[in-house]
C-alpha cells in the first residue's frame, strides 16, 4: 500500500493547489520506484472526486475515507504512509493501517506518536520545552518561541520577548490554532536540515543549510561549510544513539549555534 494523504483523503480544491501538486508528485514518485521491484503488487487510495489514472496499480475509491483506507490496508502486507504529523493525522492513519494487518515501512506507530509531539520529543532528548496552555513559568531566556505542541514545520509559530508571551499566544489563537502550545528559548543561529536514512543502523546523511526569515524556511543554501556539515553529522549521530528503535527515513531540523557545545 502506497498512501499519500492529500490524493487519498482530500477533495480537489479543499487545500492549496501547491499541496495538491506536491501530494500527487510524491504518490507517483513512490509508485514508480516500487514498480521497479519484482513480484510487488501495488495498491493505493484515491479520493473518488480525483480523476487520477494509474497504470499497473490497484486503486481503492470507496466513498468513505476511513473505509477506503481499511479496504486497502486489509489487502496489503506492507504500507508506506505519507501524511502530515499535525492534529494526529499521521498517527491515526498508521493506527488504522497496522490494525488491519499491514506492516509499516518506516518507524513504528509508537515512534510516530512520540515524534509527532514536540514536547515528548524534547523531553526524550533532554531539552527544555514547557507547555504553555495555560501559560506557566517561562524559559530562562530574553526571547522565546511559542509553537504548536504537535506537528512539524513553522505553522502557527511565533517568537518575541518573554514579556510579550501572552500576546503571542493570543496571536496564535487569532490565527485559528486552538491546540496545545509549547515554549522554548529562541536561538539566533544557523539552521541545518539533514536527512538520515536509517535502516538496520546504516546511516547516510547528506546535509543542507538554510536561512530563516521570521520562522519561515527559505530553502537550502548550498554548499554547507565542511565544519558545519561535520557538526550536523555528529548531532544527528547523537540523536540516533538516543533512538535505537528508529528505522526508515527521518528528516532532522537542527540549530547550529556559535559553538558546537551549544548545538
Amino acid at each position: 500500500l502506497i498512501y499519500e494523504h492529500i490524493t487519498a483523503s482530500i477533495a480537489p480544491g479543499e487545500c492549496p493547489a501547491s499541496l495538491e501538486t506536491e501530494g500527487r508528485a510524491m504518490l507517483e514518485s513512490a509508485l514508480d520506484d516500487f514498480k521497479l521491484a519484482p513480484h510487488v503488487r501495488l495498491i493505493t487510495c484515491i479520493h473518488p472526486e480525483r480523476p487520477i489514472a494509474l497504470d499497473n496499480v490497484e486503486v481503492v475509491r470507496e466513498s468513505d475515507p476511513d473505509q477506503r483506507l481499511r479496504v486497502a490496508a486489509t489487502q496489503s502486507d506492507l504500507a508506506l504512509v505519507v501524511a502530515p504529523e499535525n492534529e494526529g493525522i499521521l498517527a491515526q492513519i498508521c493506527q488504522t493501517v497496522t490494525s488491519h494487518g499491514a506492516r509499516l515501512i518506516g518507524p513504528r506507530l509508537d515512534i510516530v506518536r512520540q515524534f509527532s509531539d514536540k514536547l515528548l520529543t524534547a523531553r526524550s532528548l533532554g531539552e527544555l520545552a514547557i507547555q504553555v496552555t495555560p501559560l506557566p513559568e517561562l524559559p530562562p531566556a530574553k526571547e522565546m518561541v511559542i509553537k504548536p505542541r504537535d506537528g512539524a514545520g513553522a505553522l502557527h509559530t511565533t517568537h518575541g520577548p518573554v514579556e510579550l508571551a501572552s500576546e503571542m499566544v493570543t496571536a496564535i489563537r487569532r490565527d485559528g490554532y486552538s491546540g496545545a502550545l509549547i515554549a522554548q528559548p529562541y536561538l539566533k543561529a544557523g539552521p541545518v536540515w539533514i536527512a538520515p536514512c536509517v535502516w538496520q543502523r546504516i546511516v547516510s546523511m547528506p546535509a543542507a543549510g538554510g536561512s530563516w526569515n521570521w520562522l519561515l524556511y527559505d530553502g537550502p543554501d548550498w554548499p554547507v561549510p565542511d565544519e558545519l556539515e561535520c557538526r550536523a553529522h555528529l548531532l544527528a549521530q547523537r540523536f540516533l544513539a538516543l533512538t535505537p528503535e528508529l528505522t526508515g527515513y527521518v528528516g532532522l531540523d537542527m540549530i547550529l549555534a556559535g559553538s558546537d557545545a551549544r548545538d
